[in-house]
């Protein structure tokens, strides 16, 4: 079964940077959503596995980072940069990054109309460094048909059909080089209740299996086009068939989907506001002490490990990762 919402992270700023000059353009984009904007997301797998995540935005709404809290396991981060520069003779406006205990990723983003045209993604590991060509195609409506990625031992192509403004299919051709096979796999959706896609949710990989890795989240930054007019009722590919079951707020924005195939049920619930996540989450601190949440906002007796919430005496709400 898909994820719903698969967010790699950073645990720190800067990787990259010292090869790349930037030019101090700031450029203007917003988020992807129309009012509201998703601030939180949590995911339950089932099993006792859950994990979820804040976003978080600046006065400017724009997407600045996302906070991922995998239970007790670990707690990640995702970072958006908007100056431009150059990095290895490519231009860029914008930049996501990451990093992990095992890996760092930046990808620079070349914006026009305010959209991802293309992307220069830098990975590194332990044992080597590989770089990544991304491009983007939209149709007349603005949304994301086409997603090309090559490596120097592979390339791929994603092509997302719409119909009525609606996703109905998407086609992954992933070429390996070295070995010269093809591996293609085509999802196909339908639309039995319409609902109408009012809050301009857009998972691509969570929903449509349409497997963008790092660049999944830039759709939240408002960066991949525009959403889909409805929201799916059922995904098929060549293994299986997901169900989704939406439940939504009394103002049309969706409150929950749950996905089930076969014995398998995944549920994710959506929080949306004006604010960044954790201003959104309300703290009581009457008696003026320091005070602990976790990211949902529940009150702790102290610090778990993990990332943290804590409001000093002052008042001052903070970030902790212990």
């Amino acid at each position: 079964m898909q994820k719903i919402f698969t967010l790699v992270a950073i645990m720190g700023a800067g990787f990259g940077l010292a090869s790349a000059q930037q030019n101090g353009s700031q450029v203007n984009v917003g988020n992807s959503f129309p009012g509201k904007f998703v601030t939180g997301i949590t995911m339950d797998e089932g099993y006792g596995s859950s994990a979820n995540s804040v976003l978080n935005y600046n006065d400017a709404r724009q997407l600045i980072s996302v906070d991922n809290n995998y239970g007790n396991f670990y707690t990640e981060r995702i970072e958006f940069g908007y100056t431009g520069g150059t990095i290895d003779g490519r231009t860029y406006d914008m930049t996501i990054s990451e990093i992990d205990e095992d890996d760092e990723i930046m990808i620079y983003i070349k914006i026009e109309n305010g959209v991802a045209v293309s992307a220069y993604s830098i990975s590194k590991d332990t044992y080597e460094t590989e770089t990544e060509d991304w491009s983007f195609a939209y149709d007349k409506e603005g949304h994301l048909t086409e997603v090309k990625r090559s490596q120097d031992d592979s390339n791929s192509t994603i092509t997302l059909e719409y119909k009525d403004g609606a996703v109905i299919s998407v086609t992954s051709v992933e070429n390996d080089l070295e070995d010269n096979t093809t591996e293609t796999s085509v999802s196909t959706f339908t639309y039995n209740d319409m609902l109408e896609n009012t809050c301009g949710l857009m998972l691509f990989d969570g929903l449509y299996n349409a497997d963008l890795d790092e660049m999944d989240v830039a759709y939240m930054a408002g960066v991949l086009g525009k959403p889909a007019r409805y929201l799916p009722n059922s995904c098929k590919d060549e293994e299986d068939t997901v169900n989704f079951q939406w439940t939504f707020t009394s103002d049309g924005y969706v409150e929950s989907l749950i996905m089930t195939c076969d014995d398998e049920k995944e549920t994710a619930n959506f929080k949306w506001g004006t604010t960044s996540g954790v201003n959104d989450i309300t703290i009581d601190n009457e008696n003026g002490s320091q005070v602990w949440y976790d990211l949902q906002g529940v009150r702790r007796q102290g610090p778990t490990k993990g990332l943290n919430i804590v409001r000093d005496a002052d008042g001052t709400v903070r970030k902790v990762m212990l």
